[in-house]
């Protein structure tokens, strides 16, 4: 029994009962193999389908078969039969009739359910959007992008340990891209550039086309944006190696957590209409004793996280713009309790906090809002919930 449709190369017409297969014509026509079409659940697209487009080991040994990934739309059936009509049950007699009507359909397309006209499953075409059911959507992102900051960021030839300098033999880059386990490294020369030792991560592990890592300014905010139709992720972990080359001693001197990115072109968050600034509830600059705990603030997704061991003396602004140093360049924090939104985007900022209350672990949400870019409308009011055992300082 046929689980995949034939290749398609040719079109009957050009109209818009075809639309979805003149939009994956380019890629069949690349296509030694279709190896699946994929239902899912998207704001953008409604199929995934997945081709092998070269010779693989069996003629390169060693060689993985290249494989392309094209999202696209499949239109529904009920609406392209609209003004057709086809008399009789047997399937290749309709498929005969409907063509003769401006149809472009063969016997991948279409079959008998129950007395009912349906599109198969495999069909490169059409679907039938009533009752097909899309994979479930697992992919935890908000954005397709996210950015990095690296401002007066340099690979020095020395770096300080316990207050002593220690040379430098190599830094490694280590770059986690897509929805599995491998991992991209890179050895880099001390005195590199931070975008040149990101182009030659890039380079040395051929990852153009499945992400783009762009610097803003002069090698100071890093944009992640993933490239493919699938979601993807990012991860990346600086190491610097000094000492004896044979036993050397590795330093880590940065560790983004691995963050999921939506598929190219889509996104989670809707802000429309939203105002760009948030006015919190209460004085942010109140000094409070914050309890042992991790704290953790999300800005679109990404994280940074601090692990108190003893109580924080700290209020709420200055604790944001500690764990904002490193996810820098999305919000601002004005000195009237606002907050604010300083890109064109979305912008969706939580923060956490982890404590220990009689023995159990309280997951608090001191905060959670998403920014718009809409400067006419009035701030969105925020409230901020302490966690337990959070004290204002007498000072």
């Amino acid at each position: 029994m046929t689980t995949v449709p034939a290749i398609r190369t040719k079109l009957r017409n050009i109209s818009s009962k075809n639309k979805s297969l003149q939009d994956i014509l380019p890629t069949l026509l690349k296509a030694t193999k279709i190896e699946s079409v994929t239902p899912v659940k998207s704001s953008i697209h409604n199929t995934i389908l997945v081709c092998e487009v070269g010779k693989g080991e069996d003629i390169f040994p060693g060689k993985p078969i290249p494989k392309r990934i094209h999202a696209y739309n499949r239109l529904d059936l009920e609406q392209v039969l609209i003004g057709m009509v086809y008399t009789g049950t047997n399937v290749e007699n309709i498929i005969e009739q409907l063509n003769l009507q401006g149809g472009d359909f063969n016997s991948d397309d279409l079959e008998i359910v129950d007395g009912v006209l349906k599109a198969k499953n495999i069909s490169l075409g059409y679907f039938n959007k009533a009752t097909d059911v899309p994979e479930p959507d697992n992919c935890f992102c908000v954005m397709d992008h996210l950015s990095l900051d690296f401002t007066d960021y340099t690979l020095a030839p020395k770096v300080n340990e316990d207050g002593a300098l220690i040379t430098v033999n190599k830094y490694v880059f280590e770059l986690i891209v897509g929805n599995n386990d491998v991992v991209y490294a890179a050895d880099i020369e001390p005195n590199t550039s931070i975008s040149a030792a990101f182009n030659l991560l890039m380079t040395q592990n051929n990852l153009s086309s499945k992400i783009d890592l762009g610097f803003t300014g002069t090698d100071d905010m890093l944009l992640v944006t993933n490239l493919t139709p699938e979601c993807s992720g990012f991860g990346l972990k600086i190491d610097a190696y000094t000492g004896n080359e044979n036993d050397p001693t590795v330093l880590n001197i940065e560790d983004v957590q691995y963050v999921e990115l939506c598929p190219n072109g889509e996104r989670k968050l809707v802000c429309t209409g939203l105002s760009k600034s948030g006015i919190f509830n209460t004085n942010i600059e109140t000094m409070h004793i914050f309890p042992v705990g991790e704290y953790t603030l999300f800005i679109n997704n990404v994280k940074s996280s601090i692990n108190a061991i003893e109580p924080i003396t700290d209020n709420i602004k200055e604790l944001i713009q500690q764990l904002q140093q490193k996810i820098y360049g999305y919000i601002y924090l004005n000195d009237n309790n606002g907050i604010m939104n300083v890109t064109d985007d979305c912008v969706q900022v939580k923060l956490e906090a982890s404590v220990m209350v009689n023995g159990v672990l309280d997951k608090t949400e001191i905060f959670n809002v998403i920014l718009g870019n809409n400067q006419q409308a009035l701030p969105i009011p925020i409230a901020i919930l302490y966690p337990p055992g959070t004290e204002i300082a007498i000072l």
